[in-house]
């Protein structure tokens, strides 16, 4: 299946590692024709997909993981040797006996999810918990019966939990109690590290030196190395879903079957024959985690083992509710297996370069692609490559293009163009006359079959043996020809450094920054199904020319980078551009919107090394993208190759967020009920997660506090909320998550709560205040009354007091029989005017009596004629 047929052999060098490539050219068809699968996709190789880890640096209070479990709401449980964990893909939170009072110790060994969505945990020393509802419960009866150890569990359908010991044997717990079985009932000695559900209310175990039993109630079954187990030491169970029983040994892994025992060892292909525990992934791939040979996987009737934890100790597995593999190690922490949109492949797939220079698929859907050491091809299954032992001028390529006798040009990074007949894999000789020097960037051939030559250092046009150049003194606006394009019309484009020219009736028309180009270093042309030209700039971000006009869209409007060095249409109404900042796709729609003025703004959707790239720079030269027939879409990077269909990539509801703590003055509160917090109340702190595990760093939040906040408030990438003395009132902090491309939808998770107002802001203060209001206005009201009676009682002795003055008055005065003036009571004499004014009340008006009046009338008269007489003068006429 290797390889290419024997009778091109003395024309092709293949890859140093030639099994290596072999396998990838199988990879690659198969992950062309399998669609995606929700588990981890079998036809990856474990290289491919995306490998996270994280160790005590991380988070992680040490760096051993015992086990992992996955409770419903999408939190992932860690059983340490330094306490229990809990990761939400963002952060994680460690409960100890420091913090727990529960917890005893903080040795933890195993972990199971029931029926019910209750977490089940068995300490080393502290017995067995229960995690429900945000609170721990300690078992009493199990530590009774089975003591404080507890090293496996198993839940069952019933309800029923199954737990082995490490030192006291087997229990099955139900709510009637514990039955234990030890070997007083059959059941040998010895440390028991595995136990699994029968799927029904029985239960196997697996003991350490011990074999392989099953409890039935009653009933126990034994199994040993009589029966063909490879080893009665038994360290890991699991029961798939067709009803097979896979057992880990310490001397290779067997499977029963219908009473029939299969094994395999190191001699089929296994990294090592112990092994401590087995996994069957929702696809039916068995992953087997051993000692000193890391993680396995059992698909397709081989093995393969993870590179990345050759030589450690795999102790638990766990796949999660989106089908990422999650893996526990002895000293080098979680590691996490994603399956992502894009299949990756480079020198650990078996490519002979990380760089990737250009891409392009023939009429047979065969995909060229040039790098660093070579000429590779990609066709059913198989891979070719090509290098200077081969007649390669060079063995650093950089354009492709195919004329029209099927032959395949190679542009050189030496100058000139390499050409390979395709059907009789032979080299011609190479184009060297004419070809301007320097790198050979671009290369097209017309459609009347002349060939165009973009180099570093000119444009050339060969036909029927004439060469053309053309400089700047013919028009072209720079020397430095990045891209050629014969659009639709028959138009030649060129992409120069100097900006866009057209090529027509021999001459060259330019666009430049003048003309509304955002940038003239035009590194990409691309021709859309529309007809529309868009043009990647390097800085100036992309430009779309229609109908003579042309319109531009930056990173200040919403693209990820400025900089492009690739444009394919995926016939889905969107573009993808590849960048130095990774891929993204925009919709042609929200563009021409924006170009319309309709819209503010262009939404990316971005794609890095979290969706399966192993790295996020594309740095080389157009083509450098391309969709093949078959729909997908390929990209070179600066780390091999990058496929991804996007029809598989569809918009799926945003997902739910977790509300895990909520601290008030740093200390946790329960949420099951609304609570109403004291007025001492000073910061409050919200701690949140998306209910995903696939991209939670690609999940950005917002929050509002209701009552509080009059909008949205973003988050970014911060799972947590902060707010310090809130005023009393009630509250309702909302929060929500958007998707990995950014868009909002769905429920927000809610908090409801209030803040109960100080003694100085309660309604029975405010009634008191008004009532101690009434009380002091009553206070001023009666000591006025008292004050104004006060004052009427002094009125009334100034009244006697002056009452008795006027009395005085009608006894005796002493006046004077001449002028008629009274003397007072200090012997001052007055007028008797002012006197009695003084003394009464009375007051005086003036009037004359008839005897005075005739008296003073003649005294007037008399006083009259003795003035003298004063007569007129007289003066004459004239």
């Amino acid at each position: 299946m290797f390889g290419v047929n024997d009778v091109y052999g003395d024309k092709l060098s293949r890859t140093t590692a030639g099994l290596w490539a072999g396998w990838l050219g199988v990879l690659v068809a198969m992950s062309i024709l399998m669609p995606a699968a929700d588990a981890l996709e079998p036809t990856k190789r474990l290289t491919q997909y995306t490998h996270r880890f994280w160790k005590s640096g991380d988070g992680l209070p040490q760096n051993t993981v015992f086990d992992i479990a996955q409770t419903p709401e999408g939190n992932l449980w860690l059983a340490t040797t330094a306490g229990l964990v809990r990761f939400d893909g963002v952060r994680m939170t460690v409960f100890t006996r420091a913090n727990t009072e529960q917890l005893s110790i903080d040795q933890i060994y195993a972990l199971e999810v029931d029926g019910d969505g209750d977490l089940w945990i068995g300490t080393n020393g502290g017995g067995l918990l229960r995690y429900r509802d945000g609170d721990f419960e300690r078992i009493g009866a199990v530590e009774e019966s089975l003591g404080g150890r507890i090293s496996a569990l198993a839940s069952n359908p019933d309800g029923s939990l199954c737990i082995g010991s490490y030192d006291r044997g087997f229990g099955r717990w139900d709510s009637d109690g514990v039955e234990v079985f030890d070997a007083n009932r059959g059941l040998p000695a010895g440390v028991i590290f595995a136990v699994e559900s029968d799927g029904d209310a029985g239960c196997w175990v697996g003991i350490l030196g011990g074999g392989l039993h099953h409890l039935d109630e009653q009933d126990l079954k034994s199994f040993s190395t009589a029966d063909g187990l490879p080893s009665a030491s038994i360290w890991g169970l699991h029961r798939t879903a067709d009803g097979d029983l896979w057992i880990g040994t310490d001397r290779g892994l067997a499977k029963l079957h219908d009473g029939e025992v299969e094994t395999w060892t190191i001699a089929d292909g296994l990294s090592s024959n112990r092994v401590k525990t087995v996994f069957e992934d929702r696809d039916g791939n068995v992953w087997i985690g051993t000692q000193g040979g890391g993680l396995n996987r059992w698909s397709g009737g081989r093995f393969e083992a993870l590179p990345a934890t050759s030589g450690e100790v795999v102790w638990s597995l766990l796949e999660d509710r989106e089908g990422s593999l999650w893996i526990g190690s002895l000293s080098i922490g979680l590691h996490q297996l994603v399956d992502r949109p894009f299949v990756a492949f480079s020198v650990e797939e078996g490519l002979t370069s990380r760089q990737i220079h250009s891409l392009l698929e023939d009429d047979e859907g065969a995909i060229w692609f040039t790098t660093n050491s070579g000429l590779h091809r990609f066709h059913r299954g198989e891979v070719e490559n090509w290098t200077t032992a081969d007649g390669l001028v060079t063995d650093t390529g950089w354009a492709l293009a195919l004329d029209h006798r099927d032959r395949l040009l190679v542009g050189t990074n030496a100058g000139g163009v390499d050409r390979f007949d395709r059907q009789a894999r032979v080299h011609l000789p190479p184009i060297l006359d004419g070809v301007p020097a320097g790198q050979v960037l671009s290369l097209l051939e017309d459609r009347a079959g002349a060939l165009w030559i973009g180099t570093a250092g000119g444009l050339s046009r060969h036909q029927d043996g004439e060469v053309i150049r053309y400089t700047a003194a013919d028009g072209l606006p720079h020397r430095r020809v990045e891209a050629l394009l014969e659009d639709r019309s028959g138009r030649i484009w060129i992409g120069t450094l100097g900006g866009l020219s057209q090529f027509a009736d021999g001459g060259f028309t330019t666009l430049t920054v003048n003309d509304g180009l955002p940038n003239n270093r035009v590194r990409i042309l691309y021709e859309d199904t529309d007809g529309t030209l868009w043009i990647g700039t390097y800085g100036g971000g992309l430009a779309r020319w229609r109908d003579g006009h042309l319109a531009s869209f930056t990173t200040y409007d919403g693209l990820l980078s400025d900089s492009l060095t690739g444009i394919v249409d995926d016939g889905l109404g969107n573009l993808w551009l590849s960048s130095a900042q990774g891929i993204f796709r925009v919709s042609k729609s929200e563009l021409e919107a924006f170009a319309e003025g309709k819209r503010q703004r262009i939404f990316s959707d971005r794609f890095g090394r979290h969706d399966g790239l192993k790295s996020s720079e594309c740095l080389s030269w157009p083509p450098t993208s391309l969709r093949a027939r078959d729909g997908r879409l390929w990209f070179a990077t600066m780390n091999g190759i990058a496929v991804v269909d996007p029809r598989a990539i569809t918009l799926s509801s945003p997902p739910e967020v977790i509300l895990q703590t909520v601290n008030v003055d740093g200390t946790p509160i329960h949420r099951l009920q609304a609570p109403r917090l004291g007025p001492e109340s000073r910061s409050f702190e919200f701690q949140f997660a998306a209910a995903t595990l696939a991209a939670p760093e690609k999940i950005r939040y917002r929050y509002r506090l209701r009552g509080h906040d009059s909008s949205w408030i973003d988050a970014g990438t911060m799972p947590a909320a902060f707010y310090a003395s809130l005023p009393a009132g009630s509250y309702v902090f909302e929060v929500m998550a958007s998707d990995e491309f950014g868009r909002w939808g769905g429920t927000p998770a809610s908090f409801v709560f209030s803040v109960r107002p100080r003694f100085t802001q309660t309604w029975t203060f405010f009634v008191l205040c008004a009532l101690a209001l009434l009380a002091l206005g009553f206070s001023v009201q009666q000591a006025r009354v008292l004050r104004l009676a006060r004052r009427k009682q002094e009125l009334d002795r100034i009244a006697r007091e002056a009452v008795a003055q006027v009395k005085v008055l009608s006894g005796l005065l002493p006046i004077c029989s001449r002028c008629k003036m009274i003397r007072d009571d200090e012997g001052y004499w007055n007028e008797l005017e002012i006197f009695i004014d003084q003394h009464s009340e009375a007051s005086f008006t003036h009037g004359i009596c008839p005897s005075c009046s005739k008296e003073y009338l003649q005294n007037l008269s008399s006083e009259a004629d003795a003035m003298p007489q004063i007569r007129p003068s007289r003066r004459s006429a004239g």
